[in-house]
């Protein structure tokens, strides 16, 4: 027999996150900096090279967590996939906060180590 999906909230919920990740997987590498769509954070909008950097990144980062939350729609406990659910989501964007950080806060030094041997 075939693995069954109960659709209750939670499992409504997991699909549109799910699909909210792999739209992001799928578009981040390619949009440019915009006040609309994508880690709109100072040092993505300070450089379009940490915003690229960032957005490549969390393309490829976000895989694993979309593949985490498909494996979550064939378990079977409400309490369980809701718990999972937040977990993965939270992880997710605690993952955004810190490519971005890196990112931004190596652009920077390299941008103060060019003006200070000018």
């Amino acid at each position: 027999m075939f693995l069954k999906i109960y659709f209750d909230a939670t499992t409504i919920v997991t699909i549109v996150f799910l699909v909210l990740f792999i739209v992001m997987a799928i578009t981040f590498p390619f949009i440019k900096q915009n006040p609309l769509y994508g880690i709109r954070t100072r040092n993505t909008f300070e450089s379009k090279e940490v915003w690229r950097k960032v957005h490549n990144t969390i393309a490829i980062l976000i895989i694993p967590f979309a593949i985490a939350l498909f494996a979550i729609l064939f378990i079977k406990d409400t309490i369980v996939e809701t718990i999972l659910l937040v977990i993965i989501v939270f992880f997710s964007f605690v993952m955004f906060g810190i490519v971005d950080h890196i990112f931004g806060r190596k652009y920077f030094r390299e941008k103060e180590k060019k003006e200070k041997r000018e």
